[in-house]
């Protein structure tokens, strides 16, 4: 009798902790940081409100908002002196907390309510021919495989050139004129798999079968259609204005996300709990690219690619704040014709298609006082795409074609924002770029 009593007393007691552990499931909480736009100049005393919670930002500008029902949220973040922003969409998740940052304006005279239908901050404060792209419309809108570039092809004035590539045609212009850039600097062509779409699967300048950044370390981005302002130039198509974000400073977290584009696999978190520095490290392998390692291919094509990029963000008291970030990404595609129906020139021919990309740079900005801020970068990226074909026509193995492109550029850009008054502001700086290119074509 006794054994019976204790068994259904440690059901009981079982139930009643998998209904508490349930319950704390269903709770999350959320961070970040809320500052000026122009300067950076940290904002104390910010209200942020997310349903019936609330939480208020210390003299860093620092909060966090404990307890948040799980699903998509509305947070609303308000100031004196300072226009109220709404951010819709943000996505509360279990087992990870989310990590926002706020800018906010100031305002000088209070007006009616506006009602915001949707909101994302702008990074480089453009105000013409410029739409920004947060991360929460690319994991939302269909057929971007978690690619902001794919998320373009919805704006007005960009088509897609190819299905089977992130081309984008800006305004009617060629997808070779649209300029890549990283935390505001210009980088060469970040995608994989540059071949993808195009004649006999040859590599383009600026599109790829997918971007070689993950969605995972992403922040907002702005991308240009035209009529570019003054920090922007090189480019007379579009321009994707991409930017890291930064790890969680107060909690190490770990994702695993896997789909069509392939296992993605991320970590986060502080260096120790004494500091705000923090580190975000991603790595993806292809999903075609396992199926090639159990022996499928697409019609005798082997696809597979797989990169690895981390952003370091170190905070100091007096030098401001440093990021260290960099892109790593091999990729390659593997021809091997059946002999059979030549219906194609790529019909006849064997083709080995191979790209490597290499992205590393520094950020550092830093607030000189009140009313200037100095934003420091420098890049150095490159890539080596090389695809060469044999004739395997009758059984020929023939050297037909072979062709590379080896590209790097070195940027560095310096801008400096200052703020008269609340009405009246300013920004100068320079941008330098050097690059090389090494173009080499062989044709039997």
């Amino acid at each position: 009798m006794i054994s019976k009593i204790s068994k259904y007393f440690f059901l009981f007691l079982f139930f009643i902790i998998s209904i508490s552990t349930l319950r704390a499931q269903q709770l999350q909480n959320i961070k970040g940081k809320v500052s000026e736009t122009l300067v950076n100049l940290p904002i104390e005393n910010a209200t942020i409100q997310i349903d019936d919670k609330q939480a208020i930002s210390d003299k860093n500008g620092f909060f966090e908002v404990f307890g948040v029902s799980l699903g998509r949220k509305e947070i609303k973040v308000s100031c004196v002196g300072y226009k109220t922003q709404i951010i819709k969409e943000v996505l509360v998740e279990s087992g990870k907390e989310s990590t926002i940052e706020i800018t906010l304006s100031p305002v000088l005279k209070e007006l009616g309510l506006l009602e915001v239908k949707a909101a994302s901050s702008n990074p480089n404060g453009a105000i013409s021919s410029i739409e920004s792209i947060n991360m929460e419309q690319v994991f939302r809108y269909p057929a971007t495989f978690f690619d902001p570039a794919r998320l373009a092809f919805s704006f007005a004035g960009v088509a897609n050139a190819n299905d089977q590539a992130n081309a984008m045609v800006v305004r009617g212009h060629s997808p070779n004129s649209l300029q890549w850039r990283l935390e505001g600097v210009e980088i060469v062509n970040p995608n994989h798999l540059s071949n993808a779409g195009t004649l006999s699967d040859g590599p383009s300048q600026s599109a790829g079968g997918t971007n070689m950044l993950s969605a995972q370390l992403l922040g907002n981005m702005n991308f240009m259609l035209g009529a570019h302002t003054s920090n922007y130039g090189n480019a007379i198509g579009g321009i994707m204005d991409m930017s890291f974000r930064n790890g969680n400073t107060t909690k190490r977290e770990h994702t695993i996300q896997t789909g069509l584009i392939g296992i993605d696999l991320s970590t986060e978190g502080p260096f120790s709990k004494k500091s705000k520095a923090s580190y975000l490290i991603n790595y993806r392998y292809s999903f075609t690219g396992l199926l090639g390692l159990m022996g499928v291919d697409f019609g005798g094509e082997s696809i597979k690619f797989q990169d690895l990029s981390a952003n370091i963000y170190l905070p100091t008291k007096k030098a401001g704040e440093f990021s260290i970030f960099s892109v790593v990404g091999t990729n390659s595609n593997i021809f091997k014709s059946k002999n059979v129906d030549y219906e194609m020139i790529k019909d006849y021919q064997d083709i080995d298609y191979v790209g490597k990309t290499v992205i590393l740079g520094v950020k550092n900005t830093i607030r000189l006082n009140s009313k200037m801020l100095l934003k420091n970068v420098a890049a150095y990226s490159s890539l080596n795409n090389s695809r060469e074909s044999f004739i395997n026509f009758f059984q020929a193995n023939e050297l037909f074609e072979r062709n590379s492109l080896i590209k790097s550029i070195l940027s560095f850009s310096s801008i400096l924002n200052y703020r008269f008054s609340e009405s009246s502001s300013i920004r100068t700086g320079l941008l330098v770029n050097n690059q090389k290119s090494d173009i080499f074509i062989y044709d039997n």
